[in-house]
């Protein structure tokens, strides 16, 4: 009985407190919201602009790329060309040195004036 009279007696007073509250609340929410709008509009170009810097540098960095894998793929043949080359310097060096090799003429002179 007691307790539920001084509950009824400071219910109204809890009532005023918590609606001043929510209305302390909503009013910040409020100044928030108008905030946020404000500097949204604020720095609308900024946003603008750094989409388009984005865009532009996901470009650069595609063609980056597509640059890359032509230098890698290019450097591979280059590395293939460059070994079938030194093959061919190796096959003529030792063409070369057989034609000039005049041991086998030697030995065939040698043979004729032992005859």
């Amino acid at each position: 009985g007691n307790l539920l009279k001084k509950l009824n007696g400071v219910l109204p007073d809890v009532k005023q407190a918590l609606k001043n509250v929510c209305e302390d609340i909503q009013k910040a929410i409020e100044k928030l919201q108008k905030r946020e709008s404000t500097l949204s509009y604020q720095f609308q170009e900024q946003i603008e602009k750094y989409k388009s810097v984005h865009q532009e540098l996901k470009h650069y960095q595609e063609n980056y790329n597509t640059c890359n894998q032509s230098v890698n793929n290019l450097s591979a043949k280059l590395n293939q060309i460059t070994e079938d080359l030194e093959r061919v310097k190796i096959d003529i060096q030792d063409r070369e040195s057989a034609m000039s090799d005049s041991k086998p003429l030697v030995n065939i002179k040698k043979a004729l004036s032992d005859l």
